[in-house]
């Protein structure tokens, strides 16, 4: 098709309807890209134009890092996309969900597609398990935690990372995702649970927690030893 510029008269373009519908599509357009269901959702957030989203994965990320040291082995729970064992090439990256994985292909970490109330890995075979951002969206989190223990070699560390919903930082920060970014990962929760709550389930399987913290008071981070 060719299209000739008018010669005279006016635009018969209905201005409003256009900005209208542009700016719907632009909204869902922003919707899609944010959806924690997106391949690359951690990876995106990781390196995100958005500063408060930046910033709060990285700050995530560091207190990980802090808290495991250097690992002979390690497994990474629920991977994501999450740029972790970009750091760590001794790590096994696990996610149930095959997208994150393909897109995971071109770093060095090895891919496991399971199921963390599942994991494909003797007893003990981990010197060092990372969880994080995963309880609150399975069904049931316990037979999970039961199969990060096995897997963790005694005297092993585990560091796992959950959103404090016993804490009102949380629920401000929530209130903003669901209004900035509609389709982000808390709008899926099964799960909610605050601190006492995750350290009684933790305590149950076994484990002995060395150490509590928080990613801008509103995300726990625990490390704890089997």
């Amino acid at each position: 098709l060719h299209y000739l510029p008018r010669k005279e008269g006016i635009s018969k373009v209905l201005w409003y309807t256009f900005v209208k519908g542009y700016l719907k599509t632009l909204y869902r357009l922003w919707k899609i890209r944010n959806h924690h269901f997106a391949a690359d959702y951690d990876e995106y957030a990781f390196y995100s134009h958005l500063w408060p989203q930046r910033k709060w994965h990285r700050a995530r990320y560091a207190a990980i890092v802090k808290r495991l040291g250097w690992p002979r082995s390690l497994l990474d729970v629920g991977c994501g996309s999450n740029p972790l064992l970009n750091a760590y090439p001794q790590g096994i990256a696990l996610d149930r969900s095959l997208a994150p994985l393909r897109h995971r292909r071109t770093y060095g970490s090895r891919k496991v597609c399971g199921d963390a109330s599942h994991l494909p890995f003797r007893d003990g075979y981990f010197d060092a398990v990372v969880c994080s951002e995963l309880l609150e969206y399975l069904d049931d989190p316990l037979p999970a935690i039961r199969e990060v223990v096995r897997v963790l070699e005694p005297g092993g560390t585990l560091v796992m990372v959950a959103p404090d919903h016993g804490c009102w930082k949380w629920a401000y920060i929530e209130s903003l995702y669901r209004f900035f970014l509609p389709n982000a990962a808390s709008m899926t929760f099964k799960h909610r649970y605050g601190k006492a709550k995750l350290l009684e389930m933790l305590g149950g399987a076994g484990l002995t927690i060395l150490e509590t913290g928080t990613v801008f008071g509103a995300e726990m981070v625990i490390k704890a030893t089997k």
